[in-house]
């Protein structure tokens, strides 16, 4: 989106923000700064060629409300290593970044003179 949504003017950038807030396109066009009796007009229009602009830009919003992977990570390496945090809750983080990093992997051997068949199911990411 960035690419795109850097080509629109600060006008248009203000109006998908005041739509987004206030889902009234002919106030948003009048709060972005459109001028004349014809502000109907200019939204109805600025609806048609931004629709999908303010698609994209209330993704990108929902999408910084929620917490990547990364940040999830830094999180429990925070509390994992503040010495002021209570210790099961260092534990904790450190045995949840254990798991992520693989560092808990479980070997399994089996001895066996018969023949037998294994299953494996891989999960793509």
């Amino acid at each position: 989106m960035a690419n795109n949504y850097d080509k629109l003017t600060e006008k248009q950038k203000r109006f998908i923000d005041f739509y987004i807030k206030t889902s009234n396109a002919t106030e948003s066009a009048r709060l972005a700064g459109y001028k004349g009796n014809n502000l109907n007009r200019v939204a109805s229009e600025n609806l048609s060629k931004l629709g999908k602009y303010i698609k994209e830009r209330l993704e990108q919003l929902e999408d910084d409300r929620i917490a990547s992977a990364k940040e999830v990570l830094q999180y429990f390496t925070t509390i994992m290593r503040d010495k002021k945090e209570d210790t099961n809750d260092r534990t904790k983080c450190a045995e949840l970044l254990g798991k992520k990093h693989g560092i808990f992997r479980e070997e399994v051997v089996i001895e066996t003179d018969k023949p037998f068949e294994v299953n494996i199911n891989v999960k793509k990411k």
